[in-house]
Formats: C-alpha cells, sequence, structure tokens
C-alpha cells in the first residue's frame, strides 16, 4: 500500500537524521566521562511507536541501550540513552 511506502521512507529520514544528532550526543558526554545522555523529541514522528522501535533496533546495533519516555506535563517524549557498562548487567 502507498500509505505504508510514504510512512516507512518518513520514518527511515527520521531516523537517519535522530541518529546524526544522537551520534554526536552520545560521543560529547563519552569525552565528559558519562555513561549516558537524554534528548528530548517534541515532534510527531518520535511519538508514533512503530518510529520508536524502528530506533531503538539502530540504536542496538551501535551497541547503544534506549528507552523513550512520555511526558505527562509536556509534549513530546524523551529518549535515555545508556552505553558501556549497561552491557556488563
Amino acid at each position: 500500500m502507498q500509505a505504508t511506502k510514504i510512512a516507512t521512507a518518513k520514518s527511515k529520514e527520521w531516523v537517519d537524521t535522530s541518529m546524526q544528532v544522537i551520534r554526536k550526543t552520545v560521543l560529547d558526554m563519552a569525552e565528559q566521562g558519562l555513561f549516558h545522555c537524554t534528548l528530548r523529541f517534541e515532534d510527531t514522528l518520535p511519538q508514533d511507536v512503530v518510529n520508536q522501535e524502528m530506533l531503538l533496533k539502530v540504536l542496538l546495533e551501535e551497541n547503544l541501550k534506549g528507552e523513550f519516555v512520555t511526558l505527562p506535563d509536556r509534549p513530546g517524549v524523551q529518549l535515555h540513552i545508556s552505553w558501556g557498562t549497561w552491557q556488563l548487567r
């Protein structure tokens, strides 16, 4: 169906763009000696569960653990990302 192709293309574009920001943020935090960071998304794509699952899968491929949290009193979602020590648990 055409709707699925359109949504998938937009989702892939969002994941690719988000990963650029995520990689930079993770490296910046790692340079400070940290093993976690939090990003906040206010647009609609990251609020969709399917898009969240796609991004979490890409994070795992890069040895990053991600968790989305919906903010009840604010628009959007937060993405908590950790690396390194989470693999030891």
